[in-house]
């Protein structure tokens, strides 16, 4: 073979394997292209809503005697339970911390008990010892709360929080039924006249209403049902601090003489704007 030839051989073989190799890289995956998904961070503004059942324990109350210096005890106390309506504005700063101001609504409380009129034997019948006493109870919660989530399980997220705020109380009209009275003015029995003590008329008298403070804890957990809501069930003890009920014209007052206590079971919504802020270190895409 000639020399030519070989050299002619050698350069043809130096082509074919240049086009093979070339073939074989484009064979070979691209590099991977790493986009970062950008995932909630769990913060926002967010509203809420709740409606509930207001469970309070019987409240203990008694008559102040500013006159004789005497505290008359009730007895058979009762408070009606009532339904809580509220609502309120956030701010949930990251997965485990959220805040929010909230406004409270329980109307209508029946409040009844039995008060002694201290008799006076042979003079005012034993008949008119106890007097049923009735009256009604607006109370309006105003509370800056915070809350510690937890981590999330099977959809649900439990929560312990706590509050403080005030309370507004409204005491409706006071009655004091089965009184040995001539009339409506708010006499006591010891006013009066012993030659007409078979008069009974009620005895009514305007209610009280002040502003106190008030405290609550709360246990529960939250469900996302939808992006950005979650669905969000609890127990609130609530504590508001105990005042007058009633003046009782230019004698003394009703008063409660320990705090107004509630047991409260919740139900309400909780609506999150934009998903907060957000975080790009996490979910990978590889294209």
């Amino acid at each position: 073979m000639s020399r030519l030839l070989k050299v002619g051989m050698g350069a043809l073989a130096a082509v074919a394997m240049s086009a093979h190799l070339s073939a074989a890289a484009d064979l070979d995956p691209p590099a991977p292209i790493i986009e970062h998904k950008p995932i909630s961070a769990g913060g926002g503004f967010y509203l809420r809503g709740d409606i509930g059942y207001s469970r309070w324990k019987d409240p203990d109350l008694a008559f102040r005697n500013d006159v004789s210096g005497i505290t008359n005890v009730f007895e058979n106390t009762d408070g009606d339970d009532a339904l809580v309506i509220g609502g309120g504005v956030g701010y949930k700063f990251n997965k485990y911390l959220r805040t929010d101001l909230t406004f409270d609504i329980r109307s209508n409380k029946d409040i009844t008990g039995d008060a002694r009129c201290g008799c006076v034997p042979g003079v005012i019948p034993n008949n008119f010892e106890f007097q049923p006493q009735s009256t009604t109870l607006d109370l309006y919660t105003f509370f800056a709360n915070a809350y510690l989530d937890g981590g999330t399980y099977a959809g649900f997220t439990p929560y312990i929080g706590g509050g403080v705020g005030f309370a507004y109380v409204n005491y409706g009209s006071y009655t004091s039924a089965n009184n040995p009275t001539t009339n409506n003015t708010g006499l006591t029995s010891a006013q009066v006249s012993p030659t007409n003590p078979s008069n009974v008329e009620n005895q009514l008298f305007s209610g009280e209403n002040d502003i106190r403070f008030a405290w609550n804890l709360q246990a529960g957990a939250s469900y996302e049902i939808a992006n950005n809501l979650a669905l969000d069930g609890s127990y609130r003890y609530t504590r508001v601090a105990n005042g007058d009920v009633s003046n009782i014209a230019n004698v003394g007052f009703v008063e409660e003489t320990r705090d107004l206590v509630g047991h409260e079971f919740r139900l309400g919504l909780r609506y999150t704007f934009g998903g907060g802020k957000k975080s790009y270190g996490g979910n990978q895409v590889f294209k």
